[in-house]
């Protein structure tokens, strides 16, 4: 069994791992080589531009998700839409989403919660994700220079569990009999004639690659939906 001080190495280097995994997911979600359906809004048109009659972030969220379901020809299904904190609260602060609800059913004024945009969308609330993830590239021993993992950008992605028709954004692959949410193998050995009375080794191997098999039909991406440059708004999280 692994000591309690193996099993701390080991955690740690199984959480970095992942955190390293999401970074590059993300990282490939965000770019346009790969989410070839994308928009990049304009000054005139960004979501928090509240004067502005071209900001209109439920007609541009809807257009996105009929484009969806219209490509891959899916009209059931979950489409999962990801976003940052900032961005969320900027869509619930927004005076043309705000009028869209003010009058809704379940009498709670002008208040926009997760559960009424996803009634807005006609998707899951489940399915909106807000994320608050954060990493930092800085040096070891430099000031450290977080920046948010989606940033100004929202993701949005039909998702299926496979099948014939498989028509999903994208899948994790998993090799060698791994799986689950943390695919890592841990293995531990001894090898003599090391040390004085040879040296126990333990190792983590990852199996698993992610893929974005239909992008171009599954998924649509918005670039910028927000104004970066207000670090008062938003400090210098998003890019």
């Amino acid at each position: 069994a692994l000591q309690h001080e193996q099993r701390q190495t080991m955690q740690s280097m199984i959480s970095m791992g992942i955190r390293m995994e999401h970074l590059a997911v993300n990282k490939t979600l965000r770019s346009t080589a790969v989410m070839t359906s994308n928009e990049t809004l304009v000054a005139a048109e960004r979501w928090d531009n509240f004067s502005s009659p071209s900001s209109q972030p439920i007609e541009d969220l809807q257009a996105a998700i009929d484009l969806i379901r219209a490509n891959t020809g899916k009209s059931k299904g979950a489409i999962k839409i990801a976003m940052h904190q900032f961005v969320f609260r900027t869509i619930t602060q927004h005076p043309n989403v705000l009028s869209r609800v003010q009058f809704n059913t379940t009498n709670t004024g002008a208040i926009l919660n997760k559960k009424i945009l996803a009634d807005v969308l006609d998707i899951n609330p489940d399915d909106i994700h807000v994320s608050v993830a954060k990493f930092t590239d800085s040096k070891q021993g430099a000031t450290d220079t977080f920046k948010a993992f989606l940033g100004s950008d929202v993701i949005l992605g039909f998702v299926e569990d496979g099948g014939l028709d498989d028509q999903a954004l994208g899948h994790e692959f998993v090799f060698d009999g791994l799986g689950g949410e943390e695919p890592f193998l841990v293995r531990k050995w001894r090898e003599e004639g090391k040390g004085a009375i040879g040296i126990d080794f333990v190792g983590v191997a990852c199996a698993v690659d992610y893929k974005a098999t239909n992008a171009a039909d599954a998924g649509f991406l918005f670039k910028a939906v927000v104004d970066t440059t207000d670090t008062e708004r938003y400090g210098t999280m998003l890019d």
